[in-house]
């Protein structure tokens, strides 16, 4: 989104763009009970936890959303300042790399993780390809 952002302006004029970069944060904010609500129908474990953990999960994922969110916009403000366009594939490169990183310890958490969530997994309703519909649909 950041990329997307200082592509569209560039210099200065990315601050126009500010308020429609945050009204994002807003719109994914409302949605957050909708997923939850249906990751619930796919898993009754997570219905569960998000029984007993209340409002804290969503105020976890609404606080990460906010901070993965400023993350981008200042990507958009470092690449609008940026003049030089190897400079811009530079740090483009460097942020696909560290984001690479995160996503590869997202998909093996390690250990720990795997002991708490695989039991989880157990109660999942369907394939991958139907949660992903489930979570998707209106």
């Amino acid at each position: 989104m950041g990329i997307a952002a200082a592509q569209t302006s560039t210099g200065n004029s990315i601050s126009d763009l500010r308020a429609d970069f945050d009204r994002i944060n807003d719109l994914i904010n409302t949605l957050l009970g909708d997923v939850q609500q249906k990751l619930g129908t796919i898993s009754w474990p997570m219905r569960f936890l998000d029984q007993i953990a209340g409002n804290t999960d969503s105020k976890i994922s609404n606080f990460s959303i906010v901070l993965t969110r400023e993350a981008a916009w200042k990507v958009a403000t470092d690449l609008a300042a940026m003049n030089n366009p190897t400079d811009q594939k530079n740090y483009i490169s460097t942020l696909d790399a560290n984001v690479a990183k995160l996503g590869t310890r997202i998909a093996n958490p390690g250990c720990w993780a795997n002991i708490v969530l695989k039991p989880a997994k157990w109660f999942e309703k369907g394939s991958v390809g139907e949660i992903v519909g489930v979570i998707c649909s209106k």
